[in-house]
């Protein structure tokens, strides 16, 4: 439908809380089909009183709010984004929060961890929903779950409680090397903060990753935090797609869309293997901080402090995969999460991976994962519009 000034819809945003990322998907949404939004709710937090518009698409994380109250006695299509009261009936749009707790676990597995906490801050349904899929992962795997709940410790309390001394109490009590998760990525912060309490060095004994891959909390803390992103930007655009389409007469669907998570922006937070061998730890150290430069397994080999026959046993032994390909692996890694969030060009993605120009790089993407970066690239869009 092509609209005109004379037809456009005219859409409420009514959010309990505001998301930067969220709001940035629905206004693109909003532009592309001529949406005039009215976002007053979150700027002084009162219901337009005249408001007579076509449709709501909604953030309700408080069951006795005005803003639940509106929503009740509305009669035009409504939208909520998180399922904080199930008890109004209406269409959802929701993180797959199963899966981020999942992602999140895996990826902490993959760097070799056997013990393994979800840090869990209070007691929403987001968090008991992303807990489980952590949860899940790590006994799927069979390794070690632990659960860090302070939801249990601040239930009775009227004020809000720092949870950092017994967050730091609690990790001191546990074995390491630990990979924690948090809900949030300022949640993991609280990691961060309780490890360096605890006299914990971070990521060589306590490892935190967060969700959102929100730039401000990830880099404003002690270090730099690995984050799940989850796809916010999708988020708010695919509520916006499915209020549309209510407006236009479609049924809603009998349960809610679930959007997926996206990939694990790794920092210095979970910047390293997790393994007892002390050579592969120094060798794996030192392939981190240098895999940007021209760099040998010669290099690797005496940083490791083991001999080249040592070392290569080791990483066959313990990674399944030889030095070089370990090397391969981090620039790769590196391009790929530069190439799908950022709009650098080709050769100062190679170069700031590690690779001698983009020929190169575009020949080892190829033959590791048989897409060229411009595909890797062109589908990080796809899926961001899709």
């Amino acid at each position: 439908m092509v609209y005109n000034r004379y037809n456009r819809r005219h859409i409420l945003l009514a959010l309990d809380y505001y998301d930067e990322e969220i709001n940035r998907g629905v206004a693109e949404y909003a532009r592309r089909v001529g949406w005039i939004l009215n976002d007053i709710i979150g700027h002084d937090g009162r219901i337009p009183s005249q408001w007579n518009g076509d449709g709501v698409i909604a953030i309700l994380n408080r069951a006795k709010g005005p803003l639940v109250k509106f929503v009740s006695h509305t009669r035009v299509p409504v939208v909520d984004m998180v399922d904080e009261v199930p008890e109004i009936k209406v269409a959802r749009v929701l993180a797959d929060n199963p899966a981020i707790g999942c992602t999140g676990a895996e990826y902490l597995l993959s760097c070799g961890f056997e013990h393994l906490a979800f840090f869990q801050l209070g007691d929403a349904q987001v968090e008991r929903e992303r807990r489980d899929g952590f949860r899940r992962a790590v006994q799927a795997a069979d390794k070690h779950f632990y659960h860090l709940d302070f939801s249990s410790v601040s239930r009775d309390s009227d004020r809000m409680l720092d949870p950092t001394p017994w967050l730091a109490a609690e990790l001191g009590r546990l074995p390491t090397p630990l990979g924690v998760m948090a809900q949030y990525d300022r949640n993991a912060q609280y990691v961060i903060q309780a490890a360096e309490m605890a006299s914990l060095i971070v990521p060589q004994e306590v490892a935190a990753i967060g969700v959102d891959n929100d730039m401000i909390s990830c880099e404003m803390g002690l270090l730099p935090l690995t984050s799940v992103d989850r796809r916010r930007h999708e988020h708010g655009f695919e509520a916006a797609a499915l209020l549309d389409r209510l407006i236009s007469g479609e049924k809603p669907p009998r349960g809610p869309i679930l959007i997926a998570p996206g990939p694990v922006v790794v920092r210095q937070s979970t910047n390293i293997f997790a393994v007892d061998d002390s050579h592969l730890v120094r060798a794996i150290r030192f392939i981190a901080e240098h895999f940007r430069e021209p760099l040998s397994v010669d290099e690797v080999v005496t940083a490791s402090g083991a001999t080249r026959r040592q070392l290569y046993d080791i990483f066959e032994q313990k990674l399944g995969r030889a030095i070089k390909s370990e090397i391969l692996r981090y620039r790769l890694n590196e391009a790929r999460r530069l190439l799908t969030t950022t709009d650098a060009k080709l050769f100062t993605i190679a170069r700031r991976s590690g690779f001698r120009d983009e020929y190169h790089l575009s020949r080892m993407f190829k033959a590791e994962t048989g897409l060229s970066p411009g595909q890797i690239r062109s589908n990080a869009r796809n899926r961001r519009l899709s």
